[in-house]
């Protein structure tokens, strides 16, 4: 059994999706965990506990590969004075009239003596392939995740 462990901790593969951050995120490599901005819903959604008002971010990245495969990303927050901070995202990846992988995001957050933030997201994957092999095809899917930011 610890033989297994070891192999566990020692082996990993790293598995990586089609994710999008922001301008500033990207400008930190993409390490814009604890980050407190309103691009935070992407990754953890602890960071918008702070936000002081109204936020909301437009974004639109082109790939370099093609000018059909690019990234529409929306996202808005709306901090309350005594019950936290309620967050929506919505991103969009995919080939023009080919396919779409469709992320949105409703999050709460919440910060306790600007010390600690914590949040509870809900998102909703879709993922849609037009005209493959004759076929439409449509997949969606459901999580639900809790971060904490320090």
């Amino acid at each position: 059994m610890i033989f297994r462990i070891i192999c566990l901790v020692l082996f990993s593969l790293r598995v990586c999706g089609q994710t999008f951050n922001g301008a500033p995120l990207q400008g930190m490599g993409n390490t814009g965990l604890a980050a407190e901005s309103i691009y935070s819903i992407t990754n953890n959604a602890a960071g918008i506990a702070n936000l002081p008002s109204l936020t909301t971010a437009i974004a639109y990245q082109p790939h370099f590969m093609s000018g059909k495969l690019r990234t529409q990303a929306m996202y808005l927050a709306v901090p309350t004075r005594k019950i936290g901070t309620l967050g929506w995202g919505i991103r969009n990846y995919g080939i023009v009239q080919v396919s779409s992988f469709l992320t949105s995001s409703l999050a709460y957050a919440r910060s306790f003596g600007g010390i600690i933030s914590t949040s509870f997201s809900a998102n909703y994957h879709r993922y849609t392939v037009r005209d493959y092999l004759g076929d439409f095809v449509k997949s969606r899917i459901s999580q639900s995740t809790l971060g904490i930011c320090p």
